[in-house]
């Protein structure tokens, strides 16, 4: 560099910086002046509440009292425990809601009985997202399909409500 480029360019940065100290503003800063809030993006933090794993729990039955009609078939339990997981892959906390089987006993009576999952599933990844629920189920006609609805009243408001309906298919 040149003895010229150095000098134009140590005045250039001293007119900029004149410039800029020049404009600064003299009068004291006021803390009553209202600063307008910024406005953050609302994350979309709820819950979203499925039904996986459906099964039997146990061998077949849980109750030593038989119903009249199975005596003569041999079998001596009357309920069978039926099992189901709910899990929330949401990224919101769920409250309290019911978990709902719906299924067509031995005679073809359509049954349904509910669970309340009462200190409601965790979000996602945390311990407690999800939930072993069961049910009591009567004697159930053969392939006939049981249907599990998570949060059948709406009580969660979810991202995904179209997910909430699991069916298993009863072959034994």
């Amino acid at each position: 560099m040149t003895i010229r480029r150095i000098i134009a360019c140590t005045i250039i940065a001293a007119g900029i910086t004149s410039v800029s100290i020049a404009n600064a503003d003299p009068r004291p800063i006021n803390p009553n002046i209202n600063i307008q809030k910024l406005k953050l993006p609302t994350l979309n933090l709820k819950p979203n509440l499925v039904v996986k794993n459906l099964s039997w729990s146990g061998e077949f039955c849980n109750r030593s009292k038989c119903f009249n009609e199975f005596k003569p078939l041999g079998f001596n339990k009357a309920t069978c425990k039926f099992s189901a997981r709910v899990k929330n892959i949401g990224t919101g906390v769920a409250g309290r809601f019911r978990v709902k089987l719906e299924y067509k006993d031995w005679k073809g009576i359509t049954r349904q009985t509910s669970v309340v999952v009462s200190a409601g599933l965790k979000r996602k990844g945390q311990f407690g997202s999800e939930k072993l629920v069961y049910f009591n189920v009567q004697y159930y006609k053969l392939n006939q399909l049981m249907k599990v609805t998570v949060d059948p009243l709406r009580q969660v408001s979810e991202t995904n409500e179209n997910d909430n309906i699991s069916y298993y298919r009863a072959t034994y």
